[in-house]
């Protein structure tokens, strides 16, 4: 583990406090799983950049985000291969299709989430046709 000393706001560092308090957990660890929640895991260069600038993608475009990607359609042909690819061998052009379909599946999986997360993290109650949380921002 690499050792590192950062500053923080008296204010945010009292709410971290009290945050790991209601946990039961040294600061340090909820501080550590914090970062590791905000960070999202090693994933496709070129999903990244998105899924990092979330962070400071305004309410709207998180909610814009918080939407599917995949199209019933799309998940009806992934179906179809996927069924098809139990009773035969897919040929090339199909197994492109629907690895590009899986692709494009995962990454509206992943993106969701992300949104939804920082969302959360923003007071939004999910799901987000409830109201939002007032939030003592610091």
């Amino acid at each position: 583990m690499e050792m590192m000393t950062v500053q923080l706001p008296k204010r945010l560092f009292e709410r971290l406090e009290r945050a790991a308090k209601r946990l039961h957990r040294p600061v340090d660890e909820y501080i550590i799983q914090s970062l590791d929640l905000s960070i999202p895991p090693e994933l496709p260069v070129d999903w990244q950049a998105e899924l990092e600038e979330m962070l400071y993608f305004n309410d709207e475009k998180l909610r814009q985000a918080a939407e599917p990607l995949f199209s019933p359609n799309e998940q009806k042909r992934l179906r179809e291969l996927n069924y098809s690819a139990g009773e035969r061998e897919l040929t090339d052009a199909e197994q492109k299709e629907a690895d590009a379909l899986l692709e494009k599946y995962h990454f509206s999986t992943v993106r969701r989430a992300r949104a939804l997360a920082v969302l959360k993290m923003r007071g939004f109650a999910l799901p987000l046709d409830q109201p939002p949380l007032e939030l003592d921002r610091a």
